[in-house]
């Protein structure tokens, strides 16, 4: 039996200005295409050999309340799945999961499609599928209202004998800070928990492919989100289920190159520091790359003189350029070139994921990008 462990794929979520000659947000897209290269090798394996099962490990979507586009993208690539007879379990992360009961779950979208399998209510539940010989439990939770319905989800895992036992879930490690986001909604996953009486346990929540015992691993997410991740490799997870033993290889996929380096400013003025920054740009080849230089020990009149307009222009190819001023040993607010600011980026995502009316939503952005706009002036 052979499967695939993929997980945050966020789709929904965009950034920056730059749009697509169809007029979509490229990064939105970028998000898309890197989604699809998933189900392309499930469909298409190079080697020829079938997959039989997709698990994604939450964070399907971006928000609680995601765009009929990317509604329509994440339907239209699991009836893909389902003609071709390959089943998926997907369980929802904290990025999808309203917080209210009484809020109307997306994955209620997938419910009727063959060998669709969404988890979504906050409640343990298994699945068991066969080939051949070959005979696979998966023990699915999603994410949970709290950590202690979490807890009680966990108290309740069993894993059956005579079948290879695979666990998925989706949160942090308690106890480990490196696994953690510190998203507002975060869940953290008692360590004692992912023992080995699980053949294998699929995570998702962490966006960098990494092992955290000899059988759970991160699968990571399919792009970059962040400067955070821009060396991280993003992936999946091909797993080989054969003779009650298990063989896995990370697949890379291609995703939009980001780049963050440091410019040491302390000797330079705002002329060498815009034509230092103008010669880098030129040595990484900035076409379609997002980029951030951090300026390390820049005063601020050095940084207000920096001819932003010239540096523009000479980015123009660059899907995305920012620069990040570290005034002594503090940072100050990040310069975006081609969007207001990374910070107010981050901001309308929060918004986006808060499970209230999108009037509420609207007067909510306004009145917060109102006040920030004010701070950073």
């Amino acid at each position: 039996m052979r499967i695939i462990h993929t997980a945050d794929t966020h789709l929904g979520y965009s950034a920056y200005t730059k749009v697509t000659e169809s007029g979509f947000n490229q990064r939105e897209v970028d998000v898309y295409e890197a989604f699809n290269r998933v189900v392309d090798f499930a469909l298409n394996p190079p080697d020829g050999k079938p997959i039989d099962l997709i698990i994604h490990a939450g964070d399907l979507f971006d928000s609680v309340r995601p765009t009929n586009r990317a509604m329509a993208w994440a339907l239209n690539q699991f009836l893909r799945l389902s003609k071709a007879k390959i089943k998926l379990v997907v369980i929802s992360g904290n990025h999808e999961t309203p917080k209210l009961k009484e809020t109307g779950h997306v994955f209620r979208l997938f419910e009727h499609l063959p060998g669709i399998f969404p988890v979504y209510k906050g409640e343990y539940e298994q699945f068991r599928f066969s080939n051949g010989d070959e005979n696979l439990v998966v023990h699915a939770i999603p994410h949970c209202t709290n950590q202690a319905t979490l807890k009680k989800n966990l108290e309740k895992l069993t894993p059956k004998h005579g079948a290879f036992n695979l666990l998925v879930l989706h949160g942090g490690v308690l106890g480990m800070k490196e696994f953690r986001k510190g998203d507002f909604n975060e869940q953290l996953i008692p360590t004692n928990y992912l023992n080995a009486e699980w053949d294998y346990i699929a995570l998702g929540h962490f966006h960098k492919h990494v092992e955290v015992r000899p059988n759970a691993f991160y699968s990571g997410s399919t792009e970059r989100f962040s400067f955070a991740e821009a060396q991280d490799e993003p992936g999946f997870v091909d797993l080989n289920l054969r003779s009650g033993k298990i063989s896995r290889r990370f697949v890379p996929t291609k995703a939009r190159p980001m780049i963050t380096q440091p410019i040491d400013c302390g000797d330079l003025d705002p002329l060498a520091i815009t034509n230092l920054i103008e010669r880098r740009l030129k040595e990484i080849s900035c076409k379609g790359k997002v980029i951030r230089f951090v300026l390390d020990n820049i005063s601020r009149e050095s940084y207000r003189s920096i001819d932003f307009n010239h540096l523009k222009r000479v980015s123009s190819e660059a899907l995305h350029l920012e620069l990040k001023p570290q005034i002594g040993a503090k940072s100050a607010e990040a310069k975006s070139l081609t969007t207001i600011g990374l910070l107010k980026d981050e901001l309308r995502a929060y918004m986006n994921q808060l499970d209230i009316s999108s009037k509420e939503k609207a007067i909510l952005k306004e009145i917060a990008l109102k006040y920030l706009a004010e701070v950073t002036e």
